[in-house]
Formats: C-alpha cells, structure tokens, sequence
C-alpha cells in the first residue's frame, strides 16, 4: 500500500500516479465491490462520483491504493492489479 494521486478518471477505471517512485497504474471501478459499482464521472470539476453513498474523488486527491501481483490463468503470465484502499467504498 503506498500514497497516490489521482490523475486521470475516466469509466470504467481511472489513472493513479505515485511521485515518489514514478509509477502510474489504472485501478478497475468494477474491483472495487461485488458486483455492479455506480459511477458517475463529472467532467466540469474533474471528479469521479463512486459507489452508492456518493464518494467524490477528484484530480490530485490523495488515496490510498494497494498493489499486487496476479497470476493469469490463461497465459501464466504475471500483470498488476491495483485496489482503491482509501477512500473506502461501499
């Protein structure tokens, strides 16, 4: 787990950025709970409107993300996957 900012949002994922070690991943809406997550991307302020309470998280906010490693089934291959810790969504 590590600091973030968020730089870019768009559906159905948005881009994180750390500075610190100069890395840049997409975190997936759809892993951020079971099932269909509500979305909603507001383009005038440059925020992406998450889950049912309405989290609100705009360009250069801080999070918290959470990276790992995962095995593709079909390949073997190894890729990232990157988790929204904080804010939490519900």
């Amino acid at each position: 787990m590590g600091l973030w900012y968020l730089c870019r949002g768009t559906f159905p994922r948005f881009s994180v950025v750390n500075f610190r070690f100069g890395l840049e991943g997409l975190v997936n809406v759809k892993d951020l709970g079971r099932g269909e997550v509500q979305t909603e991307f507001l383009p005038e302020e440059y925020t992406i409107k998450i889950g049912k309470e309405g989290v609100k998280i705009a360009v250069f906010d801080r999070v918290v993300v959470s990276v790992e490693a995962v095995r593709e089934e079909s390949t073997g291959k190894q890729k990232v996957k990157m988790l929204l810790v904080k804010p939490e969504i519900k």
